[in-house]
């Protein structure tokens, strides 16, 4: 009898504790207790306790008054950019100055903020600065002042080519399914020793699975960018599609029309990442579009929070496929597009996102889809289905499947002789 008062009353007093602050994530293997994780059976697990106790390398990344420093970019991205800071205090007076070239020379007063509330290391204020009118293919210097806490931080970065000189080349870097590895982080400094003018990240970026207990997962993968841009020598633009992991825990979801968080609960992936024009943070879309001179990349949702068949996420793509393709270009536009779910996996055909997207990307002349979600490597020959008599229509090729840093999967059998798959 006394044994089992006293394990209800341990269970009444642990397990809310326990459970306070609880984070449960996958392809996170690198976090051990020096970011407050264990794991088991591949599973990182943490909790404010954990947090409170150990964590001492992520205590260290937090300190700050900067925690972080990273880019991310508008529509028009060879010369629109956002430069975002994350600070522990709020800088009442951060200012961010344009040094050089001084042909830029100008200084910004008041940059859009939000602040994250919550788990005492999850606080933060985040000041998402947008820069226009910049010169494409330029390296730039920030200064990012606040008197008031003594800080004078330089911040080195470069905006992409614009691709309209006869000797303009684009470095792309794309992937997905990235989280915290030992392999990802690899991947990450072969990544950008290439010096890319942009990363494009097909989705699952950090694995938080949309907990807000588990930030963690982002400052390290923002660890990882800080590192990408030591390598590369300069910050270029990381541009973000949203996958399953980024807004909820598993595969099995439900497709909707439309979504909108409320803003405590609103995930890292929105929060952190602006990536179009938008008049709020709970206002960010999953879906938008970046041109670098002809070269337009779509990033889409293939259907975690907006439909692909019907409602606002289809109409903007038709309309914006049908505004790239109307102009009176010299040359025909270049059209790219990303998202995280496969429509051509190694092992399938998704049915749904084949006759949502497929005759459009055929109407449209869309030569690459990126795809993700599968963790492997995967080329197909150029697909045709609709156009497949016309000679000159060169048919669609489909990369990717995500093996950026999770851990590979084994990969399914060969379909219609169409893939060249491997496990790498």
């Amino acid at each position: 009898m006394f044994a089992f008062l006293l394990f209800t009353v341990l269970w009444a007093f642990g397990a809310p504790l326990l459970a306070e602050g609880l984070c449960l994530v996958t392809h996170n293997t690198a976090l051990g207790l020096e970011a407050g994780f264990i794991q088991l059976f591949r599973i990182g697990i943490s909790n404010k306790v954990l947090r409170s106790l150990f964590a001492s390398d992520l205590k260290e990344i937090l300190k700050g008054p900067v925690i972080h420093t990273y880019i991310t970019s508008l529509e028009d991205a060879s010369s629109s950019i956002v430069l975002n800071v994350q600070t522990v205090a709020s800088l009442q007076d951060l200012e961010v100055h344009i040094t050089k070239p001084k042909s830029h020379a100008r200084s910004i007063l008041q940059p859009f903020k939000d602040f994250v509330n919550g788990d005492p290391l999850r606080q933060r204020n985040i000041y998402s600065i947008p820069l226009e009118g910049l010169t494409p293919s330029t390296i730039f210097t920030a200064q990012i002042r606040s008197a008031s806490f003594e800080l004078s931080h330089d911040f080195v970065f470069k905006t992409p080519p614009s691709l309209k000189n006869e000797n303009d080349v684009i470095r792309l870097i794309v992937g997905g399914d990235v989280g915290n590895t030992e392999a990802g982080r690899h991947m990450t400094r072969v990544a950008c020793s290439q010096r890319p003018d942009a990363l494009f990240i097909g989705g699952d970026v950090a694995y938080d699975n949309g907990f807000t207990s588990c930030f963690a997962c982002w400052d390290y993968f923002l660890r990882q960018i800080r590192d990408c841009y030591n390598v590369a020598g300069f910050a270029m633009p990381i541009i973000l599609g949203v996958g399953n992991h980024d807004v909820g825990f598993s595969n099995f979801y439900i497709r909707r029309d439309s979504v909108r968080y409320d803003l405590p609960s609103l995930p890292p992936f929105f929060r952190y990442f602006p990536q179009h024009h938008t008049n709020s943070t709970t206002s960010r879309l999953p879906f938008f579009l970046h041109s670098f001179g002809n070269l337009h990349f779509f990033s889409l949702d293939s259907g975690y929070l907006y439909s692909t068949s019907k409602g606002p996420q289809r109409e903007w793509f038709i309309n914006s496929l049908k505004r790239i393709t109307s102009t009176n270009a010299t040359e025909k536009p270049v059209i790219f597009v990303q998202y995280h779910d496969p429509m051509y996996a190694n092992f399938s055909v998704d049915g749904e996102l084949k006759e949502a997207w497929l005759p459009l990307f055929e109407a449209y002349d869309v030569r690459i889809a990126f795809e993700n979600h599968n963790h492997c490597l995967k080329r197909s020959k150029p697909i045709k289905e609709l156009r497949k008599h016309e000679e000159d229509f060169p048919g669609v090729v489909f990369l990717g499947e995500g093996g950026w840093g999770a851990r590979l999967r084994h990969i399914g059998r060969r379909m219609f002789g169409s893939w060249t798959s491997l496990r790498w």
